[in-house]
């Protein structure tokens, strides 16, 4: 009497002829089709052993030898089907892990180093206006920054008060005999008349 062979059920293979039985696909593996175990592709996992297919790893995670989704540490992302994590770029941050995306810094604060997890607000007597910057920008002469770390803009000195250097945190008043009678001034000038303007007497 003949008998007749059974394909082997998906997520199984045989290794050869004469099979009495069908041996499970291991973990990182699948058998679509009951004749080869294959490994599954970069990105993608067969967390069980008898797998059909194998399912990529989400956003903000990475592949672990084809078994795990493994989420990617702070200061990088994942983009979904990644084997791997990426830093986030200088200028933008990553706080928690498993982290799909990077945030760009907003403006007011930078940084300046791959993998950070936070921006770092700008100093004193500086500023940032810009997303995404790896440095602040000191204030120019006639302008200051004092009131609050992480400004985005400076701010003008008042009449009778100058800067005469970048990256001020205050405005110095004119002194005795000198004057100016706008903002933003980077120095004082001699009073000539004293009826013609407003002289400082301190």
């Amino acid at each position: 009497m003949m008998t007749t062979c059974t394909p082997c059920p998906i997520g199984t293979y045989g290794n050869g002829t004469e099979q009495t039985l069908c041996i499970d696909c291991p973990p990182g593996f699948f058998s679509p089709d009951g004749k080869n175990c294959l490994i599954c592709p970069s990105g993608s996992i067969a967390a069980t052993a008898r797998s059909t297919s194998c399912v990529q790893c989400p956003a903000g995670y990475y592949e672990l030898n084809r078994t795990q989704c493994i989420p990617c540490p702070s200061g990088q992302y994942s983009m979904e089907g990644d084997f791997t994590c990426t830093p986030c770029a200088a200028g933008t941050f990553a706080l928690l892990p498993g982290s799909p995306e990077c945030i760009t810094c907003p403006p007011g604060t930078y940084n300046n180093d791959q993998k950070s997890v936070s921006c770092i607000r700008c100093p004193e007597g500086h500023y940032n206006d810009e997303y995404g910057a790896t440095k602040c920008k000191p204030c120019k002469a006639g302008y200051f920054s004092n009131f609050a770390v992480g400004t985005a803009s400076c701010q003008l000195c008042p009449p009778m008060y100058y800067s005469a250097n970048d990256g001020s945190i205050g405005c110095n008043y004119c002194q005795a005999g000198f004057y100016n009678n706008a903002t933003a001034q980077t120095k004082c000038d001699r009073c000539r008349e004293v009826s013609a303007c407003y002289c400082s007497r301190r």
